[in-house]
């Protein structure tokens, strides 16, 4: 604001509007951002006085200019016309696209009722006619405008769809975890970072013990709320390397990459142990049964994931809340 200030005066033109203004804005604007460091307020209060001192700024100005002679008239409507879509471009950004277009429309008529006001008191032909083509480029600079911002908006929409058909595609909406298709995605990525670095990886698959008691005693909503809060225990307990995933009903799959199988192990034990001695609200304490599987060169994710569901299966049968771990 302050190197416009200094062209437009060294120029000359600022004497017709700019000077003034980019004086007042660029002294607001330092105001403002003082007072947003100092206290935490919201900014709205803020663009709407800025929008409206600088409506009345040009509606005073432009009445003055009307009062000139001609010659100072037509050269300060050139500067307008180049001024006011600065300004219209500022409203677009601080304001929604139908707000901004109603304030722009009102500025507009407040502008056209100076310039009545002045062809009717007798004002100079030649003005009419400047003020008809300053008129008509501003209602096009702000029909322009408001097309872009209504694309801009559409297009925003769109990519916020898009984000959440994404999310929603790879996470679990109840959990916020993965889904099942995004901890197989992560999953594929570490076994092929462990074939081809010849690094360990191990995965431990969670199954939470009697969950269809608690939905059929407490409700499916108290169910849910369980299956929230031992996920959120897993995502804090594991390492910030490891992937934690809802695999599907009461099952999680943890992947944890540079890890053996004692490691693995040692990791589930834990798990277990924390899970056990953290009472869960209206419910009380829960339990799971874990299921241990390593990595080996000529695995795939479906038979890695296998042997620690074949591992699971005999920590369920073999009496639940207990860890096993794959055979061979």
């Amino acid at each position: 604001m302050l190197v416009l200030f200094a062209v437009y005066h060294s120029s000359g033109l600022g004497d017709q509007m700019l000077q003034p203004l980019l004086v007042v804005i660029a002294g607001w604007f330092v105001f403002c951002a003082v007072i947003l460091q100092i206290a935490k307020v919201r900014l709205w209060p803020f663009e709407a006085v800025t929008l409206i001192g600088l409506a009345i700024f040009v509606l005073i100005r432009f009445d003055h200019l009307l009062n000139l002679p001609p010659a100072q008239v037509q050269a300060g409507i050139f500067i307008r016309t180049l001024a006011l879509p600065v300004i219209y471009t500022f409203v677009y950004l601080a304001l929604p696209g139908n707000l901004a277009l109603a304030a722009l429309a009102v500025l507009q008529s407040g502008m056209v009722a100076i310039g009545l006001a002045r062809f009717w008191s007798g004002a100079d032909p030649s003005v009419a006619a400047m003020l008809a083509g300053f008129y008509t480029w501003n209602a096009v600079v702000i029909i322009v405008l408001h097309f872009f911002s209504r694309f801009k908006e559409h297009y925003v929409e769109a990519r916020i769809r898009a984000d959440q058909m994404t999310y929603l595609a790879f996470n679990d909406y109840l959990t916020g975890l993965p889904n099942r298709r995004g901890i197989e995605r992560i999953l594929q990525d570490e076994v092929e970072r462990a074939r081809r670095y010849n690094r360990p990886l191990s995965v431990v698959m969670v199954d939470l013990d009697y969950l269809k008691r608690i939905n059929d005693t407490f409700g499916h909503d108290v169910g849910d709320r369980t299956l929230q809060e031992v996920a959120d225990l897993l995502s804090r307990e594991v390492r910030r390397t490891d992937r934690v995933g809802r695999w599907g009903g009461e099952e999680f799959l943890i992947v944890a990459p540079e890890t053996d199988r004692k490691a693995a192990w040692v990791l589930a034990q834990r798990l277990k142990e924390t899970l056990e001695s953290h009472p869960l609200d209206q419910v009380g304490a829960v339990t799971a049964s874990y299921g241990v599987a390593s990595f080996r060169p000529s695995d795939t994710v479906q038979s890695l994931i296998k042997r620690a569901d074949e591992a699971l299966y005999r920590a369920k049968t073999g009496g639940r809340n207990r860890v096993e771990v794959e055979v061979g």
